[in-house]
């Protein structure tokens, strides 16, 4: 019986998340007719993978990338996994400010039923490279780079 509950339940959070990505996508399609971010910005639009170190699994990403204030980022990643599933989220985050002009990130937020995820790393105008880690034991690494001029919305 805990078998049926858990995959109708699974089978639920796979319909609601299926069902999350038609916004990140409208927003994905402003921010790449928006054109190209100021000189020396790391907000709006990013673009590549990320890979599971636990278990080797890897898919596409793509996060918009939003200032909130001085000190905070807002990313709203885009996420495929399995060829098929893809989810869209959002985690706010510091950022703290490097030498060489990059910045420092981090943030961390609740996912039902994955428990918390949070990621750290350094964020460039033209580069983004982090980890992950989730509270259920994934972890690994993303990678990401601006789009090219003319991008495919679906990319």
């Amino acid at each position: 019986m805990k078998k049926i509950i858990r995959f109708m339940l699974l089978g639920w959070v796979l319909a609601l998340v299926s069902c999350a990505t038609p916004g990140f996508d409208r927003a994905w399609k402003q921010s790449l007719s928006a054109g190209a971010p100021a000189a020396g910005e790391v907000t709006g639009a990013w673009t590549g993978e990320w890979t599971s170190a636990a278990n080797g699994h890897t898919g596409k990403l793509r996060c918009l990338v939003e200032r909130k204030d001085a000190d905070t980022l807002s990313f709203r990643y885009w996420a495929t996994w399995a060829g098929w599933m893809k989810a869209s989220f959002r985690v706010e985050g510091g950022l703290q400010p490097r030498p060489d002009g990059s910045y420092r990130v981090e943030g961390s937020k609740k996912m039902f039923p994955w428990g918390t995820y949070s990621h750290e790393g350094v964020i460039s105008p033209d580069h983004l490279k982090a980890g992950f880690r989730s509270a259920r034991s994934n972890l690994g690494t993303f990678e990401m780079h601006r789009p090219s001029t003319g991008a495919n919305p679906s990319e």
